[in-house]
């Protein structure tokens, strides 16, 4: 006898990107039938048993045969006429209803370190390998998160192509180890900053689609970046200073569009949501009209990395500890319980802009030290970007500047 055995085993993974905040991982797999067949032309040999004598029986009487039973013919049943189609008016067409996309599935990329370690970011005006390691001279390392803006007419630092190679040429120097983008839908050829007005036309084009070409000539500028690349879109969306912000519903279908654009290029990049948040109620100018930040989360699917905007000057020092305002705000103690990274996008430790005396240097030097060992104190905390541009330039302040060198100084930040 011949057994012949086939498996066939496949497998498939998908992993998900949830409101409220988070990405969901599922397994399908499917097996194939295991088949067997026998020869059916094999010999059996043949046994010779030891056969027993079949007794003989008696024949009971014959009793009355029992009647024959005519079967009842069957009869086809008769098929129904079906129903005559309804004639529905044509004055009033049913509309055309348009199925929402369906999500690239993809396997999220974070680059995050592992728990326990934050990357140091920096964004300033002098990015060059000169720039980055005289900030390293300040602080006792160099950043490993090269940090840049970027509007959509190349308004800003550069464009992203410029940029990527500066960061290139800044890893191959040792200064740095990947880059992080604040990608905002502005334009200045639309009139971007004269007006919100003006700042809303860009991420309608994106929405519509017209600005499909610059959004894939990016993709694969990033594709072709061998290094870890973060990207913030529409940063601080919910503030009312970002035009781009006036409607939650626009901007999640703008995130949307972009990174599935960056999914058929194969861009491999990680997308930050990164709202503003302002925890006093002396704050709540900021947000006025705005929709409230959930409503502009794009799903769990489409982020990668969840964030915030967390200045010294915009109500944190004066709410207390980074530890009290987390635990007091719906978003933040959000952030910290998701199982993605959290990243303070932007963050800095400047006086108000219109009052320079306030919060002191003492309170800024405090909130500081605070910051740092929150970082430390956090897994889901992954990284900083600090932004050192004008006043809260680390140069310019001696004290602010050690305090920041003391510490960095610990293995959980890692430097370039």
């Amino acid at each position: 006898m011949l057994c012949i055995f086939l498996a066939i085993f496949s497998s498939l993974s998908l992993n998900d990107i949830v409101t409220g905040q988070t990405q969901v991982n599922s397994t399908v797999q499917s097996f194939g039938t295991i088949t067997q067949s026998l020869n059916p032309t094999a010999r059996i040999p043949s046994v010779s048993p030891n056969v027993t004598p079949t007794p003989v029986l008696t024949p009971s009487p014959t009793g009355t045969p029992e009647p024959t039973i005519t079967p009842t013919p069957t009869t086809s049943p008769t098929a129904l006429p079906l129903p005559a189609p309804t004639n529905y008016p044509t004055s009033t067409p049913y509309p055309t209803i348009i199925p929402a996309p369906t999500p690239i599935i993809y396997n999220s990329i974070t680059y995050a370190p592992s728990d326990g370690k934050v990357f140091i970011g920096l964004e300033q005006d002098d990015m060059s390998v000169s720039g980055l390691t005289q900030f390293g001279n300040v602080i006792g390392k160099t950043p490993y998160l090269f940090g840049f803006f970027q509007w959509f007419n190349n308004y800003g630092d550069s464009d992203p192509a410029y940029m990527l190679n500066l960061a290139k040429s800044a890893i191959t120097a040792g200064v740095c180890g990947g880059v992080a983008m604040s990608w905002q839908p502005l334009d200045t050829n639309n009139g971007a900053g004269n007006g919100e007005e003006y700042d809303e036309l860009t991420i309608q084009q994106v929405v519509n689609g017209q600005r499909d070409s610059y959004i894939r000539s990016v993709a694969r500028e990033f594709r072709d970046f061998p290094y870890a690349k973060l990207i913030t879109f529409g940063c601080e969306m919910n503030g009312e200073w970002e035009g781009y912000g006036y409607d939650s519903t626009v901007f999640k279908n703008a995130f949307r569009h972009v990174v599935n654009i960056f999914r058929e290029e194969n861009a491999q990049v990680a997308f930050v949501f990164q709202p503003n948040h302002a925890p006093d109620n002396n704050a709540a100018w900021a947000y006025d009209g705005r929709d409230l930040i959930q409503n502009y989360y794009p799903g769990d699917n489409y982020v990668d990395w969840l964030s915030v905007s967390c200045h010294a000057n915009c109500g944190w020092v004066s709410y207390g500890s980074v530890q009290q305002t987390f635990s007091q705000t719906n978003y933040l103690t959000l952030c910290t319980s998701s199982p993605k990274p959290f990243f303070f996008s932007e963050m800095g430790a400047a006086p108000d802009w219109t009052n320079p005396s306030e919060p002191s240097l003492s309170q800024r030097v405090t909130w500081l030290n605070g910051f740092f060992d929150f970082c430390e104190s956090e897994n889901q905390v992954k990284g900083f970007m600090y932004y050192n541009y004008d006043d809260t330039r680390l140069l310019d302040e001696t004290q602010l500047a050690n305090a920041f060198k003391i510490s960095v100084a610990s293995d959980a930040f890692i430097g370039g």
